[in-house]
């Protein structure tokens, strides 16, 4: 049965035998593990496309695959069966999402199938997606974890607006190996900047905190970085984590597609503290407390459409997104990095500060020495010693010449002629 057959059986009301058929060829299809598909969640799709792999059998498979992955609303029209208005509309939609991806950036990477992210004629959506639906789902629950299953219900439904996920997957996003992977890298940039910088401690305190961005700004703008290859991207198959995130998408916005678009684009962050402490035989203990916020959307459209196989199950599910009856489920996770400690060794101890000379003392020998000023005859006189006064000498420079000595010294007063100072000394120069 080719696709337009199969659209016209379905207007005509004789559609649920074929799905019927189609659902029990279905339940006989082997499971089979997924590879998760970038740029949006990885580990839930990817297997559910899995469970129809046994389509592969028959003429009838080939049939039923070709429904889900052919474009049918490009036939809209000829004959044998004419196309309501709204099928007209929807080969118009598909014409118009073609062109969005051509001229405001990709929906989807060029391997994928013409279909994918294409809009169906809504009552064969609608269809569709009843009958696939609880298959999908159930996929999801046996490969993933049966939690992650309403918020692909969701999907399925139509989508919601944002949902805040910390409470109920914020421990498992702790837990996912992507977590660790990054955590790791942080900590390795941040026991680099405490040995190239070791940290200054409050007097009589064996430990400081500092702010993490003070200390490794760049490393912590990698993790929302799709551009870098350390981005914080969840592509582990069967990780919660990864089924409900994957990796960052920065074209939501830009691609508004289904019956609730996202408001706003993938993203992922991290900041935090460090707590430095100076152990008994003066190394150094690094605790960081990092925590990420991950914002991501579960979705379709935008994204990847995975292997040949997978597409079984992502071109139609990213069709009844295109077609408006599903849409976009945002989620936001705020959660704790898991725990890490940094042992460093004693900062180099640095060499004991020069002892200070011995101040130089003199006499001063004139009837009365004049304290100028400034290290010349012409400054003002500020201060007068009587011949005989002990005085404590600073500093020594050069000034006007008096009587064949151009020497000055400078005392707590201001300075005085050299040629009326008997010293113990030479003083430091000024």
């Amino acid at each position: 049965m080719t696709d337009l057959m199969v659209l016209c059986v379905a207007r005509r009301g004789t559609y649920r035998p074929v799905v019927t058929a189609m659902r029990e060829e279905l339940s006989r299809a082997p499971l089979v593990r997924p590879r998760p598909r970038q740029g949006g969640a990885a580990g839930g799709l990817g297997f559910a496309a899995s469970v129809v792999v046994g389509l592969q059998r028959g003429a009838g498979n080939a049939a039923v695959a070709g429904l889900l992955a052919r474009p049918v609303v490009q036939r809209c029209g000829p004959v044998p069966c004419d196309c309501p208005p709204e099928e007209k509309a929807a080969h118009a939609a598909a014409t118009a999402v073609q062109r969005q991806a051509a001229g405001g950036g990709s929906v989807a990477p060029s391997h994928c199938p013409p279909a994918f992210c294409r809009p169906l004629p809504r009552l064969l959506a609608e269809a569709g997606r009843a009958q696939l639906g609880p298959v999908i789902l159930g996929g999801i629950a046996a490969a993933v974890n049966p939690r992650v299953v309403p918020l692909w219900a969701t999907h399925i439904a139509g989508g919601s607006g944002p949902q805040n996920l910390s409470s109920r997957f914020g421990a498992d996003f702790t837990a996912s190996p992507t977590t660790a992977r990054v955590t790791d890298d942080l900590a390795t940039a941040l026991r680099a900047a405490l040995l190239a910088n070791p940290p200054v401690f409050p007097p009589g305190a064996n430990t400081v905190t500092i702010p993490l961005a003070t200390l490794i700004g760049p490393a912590l703008a990698v993790v929302g970085d799709p551009n870098h290859p350390g981005h914080m991207n969840f592509d582990i198959p069967g990780d919660i984590a990864g089924n409900v995130a994957g990796g960052i998408g920065t074209n939501q916005t830009t691609h508004p597609l289904g019956a609730t678009p996202s408001p706003f684009n993938d993203s992922r962050a991290a900041d935090g503290t460090v707590t430095v402490t100076r152990n008994a035989d003066g190394s150094l203990t690094a605790v960081p407390s990092i925590r990420f916020q991950v914002r991501d959307t579960i979705d379709l459209c935008p994204g990847d459409c995975g292997t040949s196989t997978e597409q079984i199950a992502t071109v139609p599910l990213s069709r009844w997104e295109a077609t408006g009856i599903s849409g976009d489920v945002p989620i936001i996770v705020d959660f704790p990095a898991p725990a890490r400690s940094i042992p460093l060794p004693a900062p180099p101890v640095p060499p004991p500060a020069p002892t200070p000379a011995p101040p130089v003392t003199g006499t001063t020998t004139a009837s009365v020495l004049r304290v100028r000023q400034a290290p010349n005859t012409s400054a003002p006189v500020v201060a007068r010693y009587p011949r005989g006064t002990a005085i404590t000498i600073e500093c020594q420079t050069t000034g006007t010449e008096v009587e064949g000595n151009n020497l000055w010294d400078r005392t707590d007063l201001g300075f005085v002629s050299d040629r009326f100072v008997s010293r113990t000394a030479t003083p430091p120069p000024c």
